[in-house]
This record gives structure tokens, C-alpha cells and sequence, in this order.
């Protein structure tokens, strides 16, 4: 499953089911650019899930959309925006940030958000001035149409302080994506989130229903000690698993234009309690640059990879190295899943 996107045209957009050869089963045209194109199974039924473009907050990177579930025949059936939360009402932007979209329920999910809003908590070390604009990450979870918790990045002010990139908060003339998050995922073991932040080279677990920052991993403000060589660059679609014991955080590691022009799949084992790296595993994917977007599927020893903006899909034995699977795309996709 994919949905390839034209640079620059967001008057159109496709969702492809394809078969094990890259041969189109369906294809469904939307009414503009679609993105996040994911399948889900709760309660007996089969779902889909992507987001349609409603506009982009330029020169900011961030494409904000409605959440569109369809039902088992990819009809329609519900349409999702961010709601109203602890101060914000129904007369503010409500688009959700088209990077993630979880669907729990026909009325229940995860939301993702950015939001743009002054600040007066940024660090003076980092020359703040007064009321700075900045792009917050929000997740929320709603069921029934009640926001069940809200999540704002720009409550917790260590966040600036490890930004990486989009973090001039001393002009206002452009609101800083200091964050930019790309994917939150649901820990089997606990049903906390595990959440992926661009420009913090950070992945974060957040405990579910109030927000605590369990631990981080990567970045500046590492819980874990991480070695130069483990340390990953603008990463994206990061999940975590519990096998034979071990817990292992599995992501894109996109790499960075004019530092490291390469892309890796990580799987970097941890120690949650003593917050230690307990083994690193990478695979450096072939003649390759994801230098945005991105995901990676394990499945027995293969990596099912989507290239992003790389305009590729790939299939590899991490094993043997032997590729198995490869499709070349003309447009860029957000991501792309094998079922």
C-alpha cells in the first residue's frame, strides 16, 4: 500500500493496493494530495486510513490535513480534524499534521497536531524574544468526539534547548518547527507512545494519558548513553517491540544532506530500566539517500523499506544483503506498508 505524491501539486492525489510484484489491485483517486496511507484491523473489521491535504504552512514543512478513514471496500466513512483543547477553539486552525494518524476505533484514535503559538518559556541562553512563534507538537486522543489527554511539546522547555534545526528564536519572522514530529507508535507492552522527533535527532516515550516524558533516547538530552556511530540523523517511523525479552527500538536512520548522505534501518536494543544501549544492529541500505520520509516494516529477515524521497519501494534480506524487491517510483511517498 502507497500513496506517491506529485512535488508541488496538491490539486490531486492516489491511493494504490498493490500486489506482491508492484502491480496496481486498486487504485482510488482523492479530491487532493494523500498521504499515510495505512490499513488497520480492530473488532472484527478492516479499516484505511490517510491524510488529504488542506494546505502547507510555508516555508515551514509541515502539511496539515484531514484524517479520512474508509471502510473495508474504500468507501468513505469518517472524516477527522484536531478539536478544540485547553484554550484553542473551534474558530482556530484545525488541521492535523499529516505525518501520523492512529485509528483505534470508528470514532476512536490519535491525533497529531501542529500548532502554531507564542511562547515566553524558551531558555534565555538560547536569546528568545518576547512572545516567540513556534510550531508545537500536539497528540491527542479522542473517542466519541471528547478529548481523552492533549500532549504539548512547548510545556516541557528542555525541548528547545536540543532542537537541532528550525530553532532561531530570536527572530519571529518565521514560526520555528523546533520539533517536526513523523511518527508516534503504541508500545505493545504498555500502551504507551513511542514518538519520533525530527528535529531533535530524538526519539521520545511518552507515557500514555498524562504525558510524562518516560525517557529519551538519542539527541542532545540522551537517557541513554549513545556513541557517535548509534547516533541517528532526522530519523522517521520509529517503533518499538518486546522479543524473548528484549526490547528493541526499530527506525529510518535518513541521515543528513552535506553530513552523512546515506540511509541506515537501526535496531537499537535497550535496557528501559537502567536506561543502557544493550546491542546496536544496522543495515546500511544500498546506493541509497532517504533524505526525507520513510518506513521500515520487519518481517522474518527482511526489511520492507519505503523510500520516501528517494521515490523508491525496497524489500532486502538484512541477512544476506540480497535485495528482493524493488519498485521505482516517478513521485515521492510518505510511506509504504506490506500486508
Amino acid at each position: 500500500m502507497i500513496a506517491p505524491f506529485k512535488d508541488g501539486d496538491h490539486s490531486s492525489g492516489v491511493l494504490l493496493n498493490l500486489d506482491k510484484n508492484g502491480n496496481v489491485l486498486k487504485r482510488i483517486p482523492t479530491g487532493g494530495e494523500a498521504l499515510n496511507f495505512v490499513k488497520w484491523n480492530y473488532e472484527g473489521k478492516t479499516r484505511y486510513s490517510y491524510n488529504q491535504y488542506i494546505y502547507k504552512n510555508e516555508p515551514i514543512a509541515v502539511i496539515y490535513s484531514q484524517a479520512v478513514v474508509l471502510d473495508e471496500n474504500f468507501n468513505e466513512i469518517r472524516r477527522f480534524n484536531l478539536l478544540p483543547f485547553n484554550g484553542r477553539t473551534n474558530a482556530d486552525p484545525n488541521g492535523l499534521d499529516s505525518h501520523e494518524f492512529i485509528l483505534l476505533g470508528d470514532d476512536h484514535y490519535i491525533a497529531l497536531g501542529a500548532v502554531e503559538q507564542r511562547v515566553n518559556n524558551i531558555p534565555a541562553a538560547l536569546d528568545p524574544v518576547a512572545n516567540t512563534r513556534v510550531i508545537a507538537t500536539v497528540i491527542q486522543e479522542v473517542n466519541n468526539g471528547q478529548v481523552l489527554w492533549e500532549w504539548n511539546s512547548a510545556d516541557f522547555p528542555e525541548f528547545y534547548t536540543n532542537s537541532l534545526q528550525s530553532n532561531d528564536f530570536s527572530s519571529n519572522d518565521v514560526a520555528d518547527d523546533y520539533m517536526h514530529c513523523n511518527s508516534i507508535y503504541i508500545d505493545p507492552a504498555d500502551s504507551n507512545l513511542i514518538v519520533s522527533f525530527r528535529s531533535q535527532d530524538e526519539v521520545v516515550k511518552l507515557k500514555r494519558n498524562t504525558g510524562e516524558i518516560l525517557w529519551r533516547l538519542g539527541g542532545k538530552l540522551s537517557d541513554f548513553p549513545i556513541t557517535a556511530g548509534q547516533q541517528f540523523l532526522r530519523q522517521h517511523d520509529a517503533t518499538i517491540s518486546h522479543d524473548e525479552g528484549k526490547t528493541t527500538v526499530m527506525l529510518v536512520d535518513n541521515g543528513l544532506r552535506g553530513t552523512r548522505e546515506s540511509s541506515r534501518i537501526l535496531e537499537i536494543q535497550i535496557d528501559e530500566s537502567n536506561k543502557l544501549i544493550s546491542n546496536f544492529k544496522e543495515f546500511a541500505i544500498p546506493n541509497t539517500f532517504i533524505e526525507f520520509m520513510g518506513s521500515v516494516q520487519k518481517k522474518g529477515d527482511t526489511y520492507f523499506i519505503g523510500g520516501g524521497s528517494a521515490k523508491s519501494v525496497l524489500e532486502y534480506n538484512y541477512v544476506t544483503g540480497e535485495k528482493l524487491f524493488e519498485l521505482d517510483l516517478s513521485n515521492p511517498s510518505y510511506r509504504a506498508f506490506k500486508y
